[in-house]
């Protein structure tokens, strides 16, 4: 308006807590920012809004309040840590990521190019010479596709406290973005079904969400997963240290080879210690900052 604006308050409700701002007096067509932290206790959803504005006579009688805005809603991600992804995992596949470092002879052929001294010479395409005067060859590129699966187990009972549970979804969290910022197909299954994931976000979302309860076991969850897509090149699980052994050997044997199962055991004694033969490897970890020194340590060791 034109006429300066007495004190006021304004009161906001960001989930169960109510934060009071006092805004000063205003001249006309004025502007005050004034802002405050909305704090993430825990990983969920949490609605802010709507803004009430409040005014009063100097004398207290009588108030007027009026809503500003909308309702929000702000997702409060569980916390990950940056890891890296090996690639122990990888199919053929001709819709895949290009690399140039692929073996002469490779079925994908990419374009043509002028020769270039070392370049096999069975490569030249002849006819493509003849008509530029000069040899001209194949090139070929390797197309591979790293497809991966990561299973969190949501049951309480295989976890030793919730604070531990709390630990295997950000666990979950952390490979999930690592593998889907590194250009990987990856399909999750949190015990609230599969989701094939194109954005980290999506992933950060659904644990977000996510409730502890019970579902079906390990073994039947992969090979559900696996019987609707195609097989996976590497598929980590998160677990506790509370599930039986004769489970966790059944969830590697639904995983038909040379597909690589990651079992991660989260569990309060964890050491880091990173057990890896043949196609599976298992390591028992304690926190997530734990775990991400064990992983850093795992894919070194694959890629050495």
């Amino acid at each position: 308006g034109r006429r300066r604006r007495r004190a006021t308050r304004a009161v906001d409700k960001v989930g169960a807590t109510v934060i009071a701002v006092d805004i000063p007096p205003l001249d006309a067509q004025s502007v005050v920012s004034l802002p405050f932290t909305v704090h993430g206790e825990r990983r969920g959803r949490i609605t802010v809004g709507p803004l009430v504005i409040g005014r009063a006579d100097p004398f207290g009688l009588l108030h007027r309040r009026q809503a500003e805005g909308e309702v929000t809603h702000v997702m409060v991600h569980p916390r990950t840590v940056v890891t890296s992804v090996s690639g122990s995992g990888w199919t053929k596949d001709l819709e895949g990521l290009t690399t140039e470092d692929s073996p002469l002879g490779s079925v994908a052929f990419h374009s043509l190019r002028d020769y270039q001294p070392g370049d096999d010479r069975r490569h030249i395409h002849w006819r493509s010479s003849a008509r530029a005067g000069h040899p001209i060859v194949r090139q070929f590129v390797d197309t591979r596709r790293s497809t991966n699966l990561v299973v969190l187990d949501p049951r309480p009972d295989r976890y030793e406290s919730e604070a531990l549970a709390e630990t295997a979804i950000e666990i979950a969290g952390s490979v999930g973005v690592a593998m889907l910022r590194a250009g990987q197909s990856t399909t999750c299954d949190f015990g609230d079904g599969e989701h094939a994931s194109a954005r980290a976000t999506e992933v950060l979302d659904r644990l977000a969400l996510l409730s502890l309860g019970r579902c079906d076991d390990l073994a039947l969850r992969l090979a559900r997963v696996l019987d609707r897509r195609r097989a996976a090149t590497t598929v980590v699980i998160i677990t506790g240290a509370a599930t039986p052994a004769d489970e966790l050997s059944k969830a590697a044997l639904a995983v038909l080879r040379p597909t690589r199962v990651i079992f991660v055991l989260v569990a309060a004694d964890g050491t880091g210690v990173v057990e890896d033969r043949s196609n599976r490897a298992t390591m028992r970890v304690s926190s997530l900052v734990q775990f991400q020194r064990s992983w850093s340590m795992h894919g070194s060791a694959r890629q050495a």
